[in-house]
């Protein structure tokens, strides 16, 4: 019970840090989108550290990447035009991806 109060503590020391923050970032700018977008994330940033990214994939590297963006590219063109020819192809390039992440693991 007690870690449960010093985690909701935190959690609001966190939010204060962060309203307090981006209260400051909005009084010294104007308020357009991209000056709104960019203070949030740069207020979270403050508030949050910026952790290095952990891969526990050690398998992972950029050609996966570059498949995983492949198949997002898929998606979003059936999402725009759901055609025939673009229903098809999501389902052959996940497939292709799956393909190439099971041998990428088989050969750790």
């Amino acid at each position: 019970m007690n870690v449960k109060i010093a985690q909701n503590k935190l959690n609001l020391r966190w939010v204060d840090n962060f309203c307090k923050t981006l209260q400051y970032k909005f009084y010294k700018s104007t308020l357009t989108w991209e000056n709104i977008k960019e203070n949030i994330q740069t207020s979270a940033k403050e508030s949050l550290g910026l952790d290095e990214f952990k891969q526990n994939k050690h398998w992972f590297d950029e050609e996966c990447l570059g498949f995983l963006d492949q198949r997002k590219r898929a998606k979003i063109q059936w999402i725009q035009d759901p055609s025939q020819s673009n229903v098809d192809n999501p389902n052959k390039v996940r497939r292709e991806v799956g393909r190439h992440f099971r041998n990428k693991k088989r050969h750790i």
